[in-house]
């Protein structure tokens, strides 16, 4: 596989849109989430038509510790006896299948799952085994929220309680980092951004993971080529290859 790191050259950074007054700042928050969406959607076509591209996924981080979102949160499911301790990411519908994380009921998300409607979810088994201990997890709402020991110490969340349709279960990871065993996860469209924390808010775009065969170097030039393509200012920060 071939990790991708890229991002856009001239983005306002976070520091300096959040010390914009709220009606520039609210302004900002749009163009640059349109901008972000965009290039998010031109680029998964792009890198998929490049020669030799099995599947490709973008991601806001890769499994390397056991918490790798912002901050642990507080997972609470319609129906269940409580809360659970999870992490968040948020990913492509096409990266479960390029980081060969399998299936085991319902879906992953697809052009179905538009970013002005409702907002979707898929979770690890572990989260939905302990959220309904013998029942089923597909359709049921899930509500997350930072985690209270974080604003119990005068840490604000950076946007308040987020609900979710959860639409299909997939099985758990170990990350790199980590030891094996249950690992509670949720995954968040990238593309359905939270109305407070629009996708890709900063300069990063996140990660792009690419799986392909044929010639290693063509490949990667061809991907290097799809992100400047998508967006004029884009640039590649960074190219590894794993296995």
């Amino acid at each position: 596989a071939i990790v991708v790191r890229a991002r856009l050259g001239d983005s306002a950074s976070v520091g300096s849109v959040l010390r914009m007054p709220d009606e520039v700042r609210r302004e900002a928050y749009d163009r640059m989430t349109t901008r972000a969406e965009a290039f998010t959607r031109s680029l998964l076509d792009r890198v998929s038509a490049v020669a030799g591209v099995e599947s490709s996924a973008l991601t806001a981080g890769l499994p390397v510790r056991p918490y790798y979102s912002n901050s642990p949160y507080q997972v609470i499911g319609s129906g269940s006896a409580g809360e659970v301790d999870a992490a968040r990411t948020r990913v492509s519908g096409e990266y479960f299948d390029a980081m060969r994380i399998r299936l085991l009921s319902g879906r992953t998300f697809d052009s179905r799952d538009t970013p002005g409607g409702r907002k979707v979810a898929v979770i690890s088994e572990s989260l939905a085994r302990r959220l309904w201990p013998g029942g089923h997890a597909l359709g049921k709402t899930i509500a997350l929220e930072i985690d209270r020991a974080l604003t119990s110490r005068g840490i604000r969340a950076a946007t308040p309680l987020d609900s979710f349709e959860v639409i299909g279960v997939v099985e758990d990871v170990t990350p790199v980092l980590g030891t094996p065993g249950d690992r509670p996860l949720v995954y968040q469209n990238i593309l359905q951004p939270s109305d407070r924390t629009p996708a890709f808010f900063s300069r990063s775009l996140g990660t792009l993971i690419v799986r392909g065969s044929g010639n290693q170097a063509a490949l990667i030039q061809g991907v290097r080529a799809a992100v400047t393509e998508a967006d004029a200012f884009a640039e590649v920060v960074s190219i590894q290859t794993t296995e």
